[in-house]
């Protein structure tokens, strides 16, 4: 595939997940994907959308649907990340707006160059996150990061290796609760 995913089974989010993208082979397709538990994973090991169900929590992708369309199937890549553990607890105010902006900086930098990138993403995970049970919904409350991060590194003709890095927060939007 175009992507991997480390997995937190104890918090049921990703640590990170890295997604190779080919910015001269991307193509738009239909976001037409239905999230699914991932079977390679035990089910207590991965929040389902119990966690997402009557509140402003996102299933924030990690890999980017769109950043895994390339390559001999882009549409089934794409589709590929709609599983639950590709998912982290991300609030709408974040992930539809600047997180969004971001991701889509990143994907049509890496497009117009016709360049080759790696990006890296994940939660920020602190001891101090606050616990989140969407209202009793989940049978274990899990830890809500305040922050994500995502890293893209390239390799510049002329340059050598680059990259850059960016941490955007949620605090504002789902701080202690």
């Amino acid at each position: 595939g175009n992507f991997s995913i480390v997995m937190n089974g104890e918090r049921r989010q990703p640590f990170f997940t890295a997604v190779n993208i080919k910015g001269s082979e991307v193509v738009e397709v239909p976001r037409d994907g239905d999230w699914t538990i991932d079977s390679r994973i035990r089910r207590d090991q991965q929040l389902g959308n119990e966690a997402y169900q009557n509140n402003d929590i996102d299933k924030g992708h990690q890999v980017r649907r769109r950043d895994a369309a390339w390559g001999a199937n882009p549409h089934q890549s794409a589709n590929d990340t709609f599983a639950y553990t590709n998912a982290s607890l991300q609030h709408a105010a974040l992930n539809q707006k600047e997180w969004l902006e971001l991701e889509n900086h990143v994907l049509d930098q890496v497009k117009a160059k016709g360049m080759n990138a790696t990006v890296l993403t994940g939660p920020v995970m602190r001891d101090s996150d606050p616990m989140f049970n969407n209202g009793g919904k989940l049978s274990k409350p899990t830890p809500m990061p305040q922050e994500f991060w995502k890293m893209v590194v390239w390799n510049d003709p002329e340059e050598g290796l680059k990259g850059s890095a960016f941490v955007l927060s949620q605090a504002d939007f789902v701080g202690g609760r």
